[in-house]
């Protein structure tokens, strides 16, 4: 399973000074593709459900990697915890939407093959049916 956390305490990279002061956010786990669209889907939507100040300008700044989320603040700095909040609950429901997105990828993996399976068998019977109405000739 692929269970990102935080691997370590948010921390400030620049201070841009009016226009506002941007953090990372240290992850570790599998982050993959599937997980980090996971990811941005449940933060946008976390914070939109929040209704947190700027938090179009923080969505647009959202950056996620493999190793980090990097965000940026706008305005009143206050709004720091809301927003950390908001990325932990969104980290559990990307590793949920990760975990179920692998089990039906997996499901469908597993109903393939034994659709291949069962035609290779059917395949099988069809050729030695055949095989035996028309033995070959020397």
């Amino acid at each position: 399973m692929n269970h990102a956390r935080r691997s370590g305490p948010p921390r400030r990279l620049k201070d841009r000074g009016h226009l506002g002061i941007e953090f990372v956010l240290p992850l570790s786990g599998d982050l993959d593709g599937v997980w980090r669209d996971a990811f941005s889907e449940q933060i946008v939507s976390e914070v939109n459900r929040r209704e947190l100040p700027d938090c179009t300008t923080f969505i647009q700044m959202l950056t996620v990697t493999g190793d980090a989320i990097t965000f940026f603040l706008t305005g009143d700095t206050t709004q720091l915890g809301a927003y950390l909040d908001a990325i932990d609950c969104s980290l559990g429901r990307a590793n949920d939407a990760w975990d179920m997105h692998h089990e039906q990828s997996e499901l469908a993996d597993a109903r393939a093959k034994r659709e291949l399976d069962e035609r290779d068998r059917a395949l099988d019977g069809e050729l030695s049916t055949w095989a035996a109405a028309h033995p070959a000739s020397e």
